[in-house]
């Protein structure tokens, strides 16, 4: 009988080579780094809409407070002109307490703005509606990351993104 012979096979190798996976790293580094200014910048909107959402509910608050008691509620920053250290609600008692917030700046409209008081009734004793600016103080250099809130003299609170048009 014949012997038969085989010719060496190749084994078949897996897996990638080093080029391969240095060209996905590369091509993954430069992703990310595009990514990333476009991602600080969502992040940084979601706080200023968080803390005007913050601020809008503290008022909603105030005012239900004040029509359920039957008396006046109060919304006052814990340092007076200084909303970004934080505000108060109170009404026959303390309510909610709001903690000081980094990097975000806060004006009002009338500049200096105290407090904002709700009557038995739900509307405000301001004789002029009051506005809050909520921007970041964070630099954004492709939009401007604003929103304001305002409270008409009947005492609803609205809120809306400004972008660079000034606060009504």
């Amino acid at each position: 009988m014949a012997k038969r012979t085989t010719s060496p096979t190749r084994h078949r190798q897996r897996g990638f080579t080093l080029l391969e996976l240095m060209m996905v790293v590369a091509i993954f580094g430069i992703i990310t780094m595009m990514a990333v200014p476009a991602f600080q910048q969502m992040i940084e909107s979601e706080r200023v809409r968080t803390i005007s959402q913050d601020l809008y509910s503290d008022l909603v608050l105030a005012r239900s407070e004040a029509i359920k008691t039957n008396g006046n509620a109060v919304i006052a920053p814990v340092d007076p002109g200084q909303w970004h250290l934080g505000w108060t609600v109170t009404g026959a008692q303390l309510v909610v307490t709001r903690s000081a917030y980094t990097d975000i700046a806060i004006t009002t409209t009338p500049v200096g703005l105290t407090n904002v008081t709700y009557t038995r009734t739900g509307r405000i004793s301001n004789a002029v509606s009051p506005s809050f600016k909520i921007a970041s103080d964070l630099p954004a250099p492709d939009q401007d990351l604003t929103r304001c809130l305002t409270i008409d003299l009947s005492g609803l609170p609205h809120t809306e993104r400004t972008g660079t048009s000034p606060c009504p």
